[in-house]
């Protein structure tokens, strides 16, 4: 009877022990494969991309990594954020001041308010500044739908 407790309590530790890694959190993203068509050049951290067809992937959790079919590819660390209502589509959002485009945030799931979010750029920080002195146009969002890939 002593042994039959005892066995209880150890398998009850070992659920308890194990049960925050079983279970996925609210805010993970990694494992999402979608593609996005950016009709524009833009920037991601430091790097450069021309207009053309996207896969955008998260490989792990709070990385956004965009390939296409020539050869461009870039990754970049992201913030897991939540928005104040969810998304009617899974979505790319770029930041957009005069010409230069800057990518901002990846939504990869409809009917949810978690995102990921780009650091701002010394280069978008630079255009958003020329910008705002200019005062010839407001700065604006741009956002581009994603199709899921099979």
């Amino acid at each position: 009877m002593k042994g039959f407790s005892i066995v209880r309590i150890l398998f009850i530790a070992s659920t308890l022990a194990f049960a925050p890694v079983s279970f996925p959190c609210h805010g993970q993203t990694s494992g999402h494969t979608m593609s996005v068509n950016v009709p524009f050049a833009f920037e991601m951290g430091d790097q450069h991309f021309a207009p053309g067809i996207y896969t955008v992937k998260t490989p792990a959790s709070g990385v956004i990594e965009l390939n296409n079919n020539h050869s461009a590819a870039g990754m970049i660390l992201a913030r897991d954020e939540q928005g104040y209502k969810p998304s009617t589509t899974a979505k790319v959002v770029f930041d957009r001041y005069g010409e230069h485009y800057f990518l901002r945030q990846v939504w990869f799931n409809a009917e949810q308010s978690s995102y990921l979010e780009c650091s701002e750029s010394k280069s978008e920080k630079q255009a958003k500044r020329l910008e705002l002195a200019s005062n010839s146009k407001k700065p604006s969002n741009v956002e581009l739908a994603m199709l899921r890939i099979p």
